[in-house]
């Protein structure tokens, strides 16, 4: 068998670099916070140069920034994304968009929660949330247009109504009220997810 393209070695091991600098700092910034963690102890974290940082990302803010993807990785968005789209049947979205948003805390809370606390105090971190923030606006608004343009939608809610609750109802800041504070399970969140909000949405609820 002939051997694979050094570009695709190049491009493989490159991958593999960028994940292993992303999970250093992910241990790093949830134990420390963003600010008192230097490129250099990020480095020192990942097993890599220091220059490795910089050519990967650019600055530490660049790193901070590629977790919106990760996030979109470890929780599964591109595999639940798909199904979201492609049901016809509003309940069965709704109850995929509960899954998403467990999933989410389930797997990536400490990335959440290291963006929400660091946000204020520093404007990387900030543009980082922000874009997490961006991803997630134009999802649920997506989902409720879908919604709406089904008629699926309760009188007097339309699509913009209707994602400002979702995007409400899924705030990390409800869910640990619920999870971490409250005990319940990561299951029972996500049931009480789907059901409040066909309740709340849905003409048929």
């Amino acid at each position: 068998m002939p051997a694979p393209p050094r570009t695709g070695l190049r491009a493989e091991l490159a991958a593999t670099t960028q994940r292993v600098i992303l999970e250093a700092a992910r241990r790093l910034f949830a134990e420390r916070g963003y600010a008192s963690v230097s490129v250099k102890e990020l480095a020192s974290e990942a097993g890599v140069a220091v220059q490795t940082i910089y050519d990967t990302f650019g600055s530490k803010g660049g790193v901070v920034l590629r977790f919106a993807d990760l996030v979109d990785e470890e929780a599964g968005i591109n595999e639940l994304r798909p199904l979201i789209f492609a049901s016809q049947d509003p309940r069965e979205t709704l109850r995929l968009v509960a899954r998403m948003r467990r999933q989410i805390g389930e797997r990536c809370g400490d990335i959440v929660r290291m963006l929400m606390e660091g946000a204020a105090a520093d404007p990387e971190v900030g543009v980082a949330l922000a874009e997490g923030m961006r991803r997630q606006d134009i999802g649920q608004l997506a989902v409720a247009q879908r919604l709406e343009a089904a008629g699926a939608l309760r009188p007097g809610i339309d699509a913009q109504r209707a994602a400002d609750i979702m995007t409400a109802l899924s705030a990390s800041q409800i869910r640990d009220v619920l999870v971490v504070e409250r005990g319940w399970s990561f299951d029972q969140f996500e049931i009480w997810l789907g059901e409040t909000l066909r309740t709340l949405l849905l003409s048929d609820g």
